[in-house]
């Protein structure tokens, strides 16, 4: 897998330490798994508003890979990332 194909997977970065992390939203139901996690459910997801995708990629996540450090300028941040599910390639 390329550097561009992870981008296009959804890949972001979740740690830029070595060893370098990415991940991807890995459903389409994100939201509704990550709700179940927590005491207020759908309106907790919702209040975080786009910081839900990046909680999601760092702790719910089971996509994660490791990723050459040349990497972190190609792939996005988790903050700034995808808040939609895409399919991998």
């Amino acid at each position: 897998m390329t550097a561009e194909q992870a981008a296009t997977s959804g890949y972001c970065i979740i740690s830029p330490k070595a060893p370098t992390w990415a991940a991807r939203i890995d459903r389409k139901d994100w939201r509704e798994v990550m709700a179940a996690t927590h005491c207020d459910g759908m309106k907790w997801v919702k209040g975080m508003r786009d910081g839900a995708a990046d909680q999601y990629r760092r702790c719910h996540s089971k996509d994660v890979i490791v990723v050459p450090t040349s990497w972190i300028k190609k792939l996005p941040n988790s903050g700034n990332g995808p808040t939609e599910f895409a399919k991998a390639l």
